[in-house]
């Protein structure tokens, strides 16, 4: 109850929101707490791979972003979201519950998810112990590869894995649509709360 996310139903149901080419977003953006967070996302991922276990939901993928908050490396962060993380990423592919994981810190990620993942996209990251992370949980990262990351440009990815024969080099098109906040620019919300404040004073 303190922490005002429980209730005395589920909301939504999951087992009755998910569906065969249906894609669900669970926007958290709005909460700050990461622990709160760490919660959802456990709860989350429990129920989808119990319900996927028990054949009561079609086979899915579930993407989760900032995966570095909910499945850490270091182990004092006691995430509450890792252990389930972990298990899907390791025994998934068995119910054929698929996982995602993106981060922009791969080196704060879990090496034991990360090691799980069959396929990576990885596109430019200038840390090298990041780069270092990745190296250490694929073998298909090599230390030529691993000078090539850093060098990427906008729009370029290297993708290695299961999912090829070898690692290639891929430039992804420009997409078609932006979302509403990336057209709102810093300028545009200062005038905006500067108008608000003056309608204040008038």
């Amino acid at each position: 109850d303190r922490l005002t996310i429980f209730g005395s139903q589920e909301n939504p149901i999951l087992d009755n929101i998910i569906e065969k080419q249906k894609l669900i977003i669970f926007n958290l953006k709005k909460e700050i707490s990461i622990r709160k967070k760490q919660i959802m996302v456990d709860y989350i991922c429990s129920r989808l791979f119990n319900l996927r276990r028990q054949n009561k939901i079609p086979p899915f993928l579930l993407i989760i972003e900032e995966a570095h908050q909910f499945c850490p490396e270091a182990a004092h962060s006691k995430a509450i979201s890792k252990p389930i993380i972990e298990t899907i990423a390791r025994e998934g592919r068995k119910f054929m519950s698929c996982l995602c994981l993106i981060s922009q810190r791969p080196k704060r990620l879990s090496t034991t998810a990360l090691s799980q993942c069959n396929s990576k996209m990885v596109l430019n990251i200038k840390n090298p112990y990041d780069i270092k992370h990745l190296m250490d949980s694929s073998e298909s990262i090599t230390k030529e590869y691993g000078k090539m990351i850093s060098s990427l440009g906008v729009g370029e990815m290297l993708l290695m894995g299961s999912a090829i024969n070898y690692p290639v080099f891929i430039d992804i098109r420009e997409r078609l649509y932006k979302s509403v906040s990336e057209e709102i620019t810093l300028a545009q919300v200062c005038l905006k709360w500067e108008s608000k404040q003056l309608k204040k004073i008038r």
